[in-house]
């Protein structure tokens, strides 16, 4: 998509400013809530903390900038810090995103557009799952810095979702394929087993439960 400097001026300036309101009022420990499209290109395993992020998007840039701020005030200034790397949320009253534009779509027009052929994966995250990963995070004794994935247990093709939404909203509806020049994730899911190990977090929700919830 076109430049977007809004992005830039919330993840990254955002975080600048916000980050030296914490040194200035001694703030005893920071969670930022990243996404896991800051891992950005594909490669063919689920993605673990120490993989070498290199985002594609501008999106996934501007937050991979922003924990790089998180990273050197927490490593300067001795604050705590945690980096949560979400996989695409959604639930209910959301009004962005891939499932929120699926759903829309459907119930609008009784067809959905996807890039390419549809069989690229992705990992969902339910919002209430969500909460419990940042909850966990805040109660989690912390001396430096850490990342951690918050992700939902499994990797669903877009074919796959909308097929789970279809099945909720019974609805009868056209694929349309698009062809898409550029660049993008085939594969983009995050393993939460280091969250599981230290956090204690474990999601509980899965896409098939989501969805039934989102749509209700």
């Amino acid at each position: 998509g076109a430049f977007s400097k809004d992005i830039y001026l919330l993840n990254v300036l955002g975080s600048a400013s916000f980050l030296e309101a914490c040194k200035e009022s001694g703030i005893k420990k920071i969670i930022f809530i990243s996404s896991e499209s800051v891992y950005g290109e594909y490669h063919s395993g689920s993605y673990i903390e120490s993989c070498e992020p290199k985002p594609i998007t501008e999106y996934g840039l501007s937050k991979f900038l922003a924990e790089k701020l998180y990273k050197f005030y927490s490593d300067r200034y001795n604050i705590p810090t945690i980096i949560l790397r979400l996989s695409n949320t959604y639930g209910p009253g959301q009004k962005a995103g891939v499932v929120f534009d699926f759903i829309s779509s459907i119930l609008k027009n009784h067809s959905v557009t996807v890039h390419n052929d549809g069989k690229q994966c992705r990992g969902f995250l339910y919002v209430e799952d969500a909460v419990e990963g940042i909850i966990k995070s805040i109660n989690y004794n912390l001396k430096g810095f850490e990342i951690f994935n918050i992700s939902g247990g499994k990797a669903y093709s877009l074919l796959g979702l909308i097929s789970i939404i279809r099945q909720n909203l019974g609805e009868q509806l056209q694929i349309k394929f698009v062809k898409y020049d550029k660049p993008y994730i085939e594969y983009m899911y995050s393993s939460h087993k280091k969250a599981s190990r230290l956090l204690g977090y474990e999601p509980k929700v899965n896409l098939e439960d989501g969805i039934a919830k989102t749509i209700d």
